[in-house]
């Protein structure tokens, strides 16, 4: 619970909040003295990082967050969670719980003006707000301030967020989110879509969903957790499906489900294991996947030239891996944008022309978008995040839109 007291105060900083700011906090917990730094981008998720020491060892945490409101009779509050911890420096077990702005209490007025603090909710009465603790100070920062004495104690010098913030050229939509989630505007060929997420791939679920003949469209993996979207199609453009995950590239696996008709939809990394899903697919007539410790350009721009489109593009294993896929009666064009920052301006200008985004990847020091004309969207959201944005994602489902595309920053 101490741990992400600095959570609480993020909240209590940022919630107006709408352009890119720096904030400092410390709190003390036993002997122990947390001090953490703060990013928000304007947003209702963040990037923190958090520097203590226990028996003289140093530590560096770095953690996402996720953001609820909660308003009944007797009390108004908003509720941040810290989400998906990691090690930077030594290793350990880095808990995340909950932490608390009270707007208002009926119960108890005075509540509302105190300092954001961290809580635990009464089992009797989950209104109940017990054992607050309030931070030492909490301040705002100028670039002025990041110099290599400050940024030492929350970044490695081999970092290069490090170097970006000292030189000041952070971009939060290259440093701080490292996963991207696009959602688009199907024809009514897509019924409805759902997700998961979790450390493990939750095969029953899978199965589940199968039963109620939705499809594996897409899957990614960042911060310890796997990110999987499913949806009905009504066309019955998917019919079978089958998936993998193996510690190595099921080179072998793939090969014989090739041979009896079935393509690759989706490719995955963790670092440790690859997913991958194969899937009969009506309108898919050929396939090649190509693997090169650069990106491979020129083998995508001639395959194009033979009708082959570019339909799943990933990093992993220090390689570029491309597939390119002849489809019939969906794509018509297709463009892709290499990047050593997210193109936010030129997706723009793709949507302007019809061209959606229907892929994506980052790995080796660079972003790779794919985008399509002719691919059955008609609008399009994108969202970059340390978590998964289940509040913007259901802000969007209720326009209609269905997720299409993850992707993560493998480097």
């Amino acid at each position: 619970m101490k741990k992400y007291l600095i959570g609480l105060l993020l909240l209590y900083g940022f919630s107006n909040c709408f352009a890119q700011k720096f904030y400092e906090t410390k709190w003390t917990s036993g002997k122990t003295i947390y001090k953490a730094f703060i990013v928000n981008n304007g947003s209702f998720d963040a990037f923190v990082r958090v520097n203590y020491t226990l028996d003289n060892t140093e530590y560096i945490v770095e953690f996402g967050t996720e953001i609820q409101n909660v308003e009944n009779d007797k009390i108004s509050l908003t509720s941040f969670k810290g989400f998906n911890p990691k090690y930077i420096k030594g290793s350990g077990t880095y808990n995340p719980d909950n932490f608390v702005i009270v707007n208002k209490s009926k119960e108890n007025p005075e509540l509302a003006n105190k300092l954001p603090y961290t809580y635990d909710v009464s089992p009797e009465d989950k209104t109940k707000i017990r054992n607050e603790t309030q931070v030492t100070y909490w301040k705002e920062l100028t670039w002025s301030d990041l110099n290599s004495t400050f940024l030492s104690q929350f970044f490695l010098p081999t970092e290069r967020i490090y170097h970006n913030l000292l030189n000041r050229e952070y971009d939060e939509s290259f440093e701080a989110r490292n996963l991207l989630f696009v959602m688009s505007k199907p024809n009514q060929s897509v019924s409805s879509d759902t997700y998961n997420f979790g450390p493990e791939i939750e095969k029953n679920w899978i199965k589940r969903k199968w039963n109620e003949n939705l499809h594996i469209t897409d899957v990614t993996y960042a911060n310890g957790y796997w990110y999987l979207t499913m949806a009905k199609f009504n066309n019955q453009k998917f019919s079978q499906q089958s998936w993998k995950l193996s510690e190595t590239y099921p080179d072998e696996w793939i090969t014989d489900k090739m041979d009896n008709n079935y393509y690759i939809t989706s490719l995955s990394y963790s670092g440790q294991n690859w997913f991958v899903v194969m899937t009969r697919v009506n309108n898919y007539t050929n396939q090649s996947v190509k693997q090169s410790e650069t990106f491979p350009e020129d083998w995508i721009n001639t395959k194009s030239k033979y009708g082959f489109y570019l339909t799943e593009v990933l990093y992993a294993e220090d390689k570029w891996w491309a597939v390119m896929t002849r489809i019939e009666d969906e794509i018509t064009d297709q463009n892709f944008k290499r990047s050593t920052y997210f193109p936010k301006n030129w997706i723009r200008e793709q949507w302007n022309d019809k061209f959606y985004i229907t892929s994506a990847a980052y790995g080796n020091g660079e972003w790779v978008i794919v985008t399509s004309k002719g691919n059955s969207y008609s609008r399009q959201a994108w969202k970059l995040s340390t978590v998964f944005p289940l509040k913007w994602m259901e802000q969007k489902q209720k326009q209609g839109l269905i997720m299409s595309t993850l992707s993560n920053k493998n480097e």
